[in-house]
């Protein structure tokens, strides 16, 4: 289990990949989302009465520790099934061009305020491997 130490920042995982060194594996970013708040996972995606579900998505950037990544898929995943999921941890240290992103995906309507379910952000390493300017 991954729990964030703050509600206010992502956080990169030690124990896993540094995105300066491909060499170091699948890096692993986390961040809290709230329901009815402003958590960094929060801008990750909408929470439609009807249908939570990711606004980010295949093409995105995304530049951490100023290595930019361009997004190739997103899933949504139960907190228990993300456990033993091999999509997201199997083989990580293979997986050094890749970033994978988790956060809580919060529900309208949900009726608690723990979230059942995970958003997960898959991302690859740019070519140049630095981050993109918006200009």
């Amino acid at each position: 289990m991954i729990n964030p130490p703050s509600f206010t920042a992502a956080f990169l995982i030690r124990q896993y990949g540094r995105p300066a060194d491909p060499a170091s594996g699948l890096s692993v970013v986390t961040m809290h989302a709230v329901y009815g708040g402003r958590s960094p996972g929060n801008y990750l995606f909408s929470m439609a009465p009807a249908d939570s579900h990711a606004v980010i998505s295949a093409g995105d950037p995304v530049v951490v520790g100023g290595v930019g990544y361009t997004v190739t898929s997103t899933m949504i995943i139960g907190k228990v099934a993300a456990v033993d999921s091999q999509r997201m941890w199997g083989r990580w240290k293979e997986r050094g061009n890749e970033l994978m992103i988790v956060t809580c995906l919060q529900r309208a309507g949900q009726g608690s305020l723990h979230a059942a379910d995970n958003l997960v952000v898959f991302a690859k390493r740019d070519a140049s491997g630095a981050g993109r300017s918006s200009g």
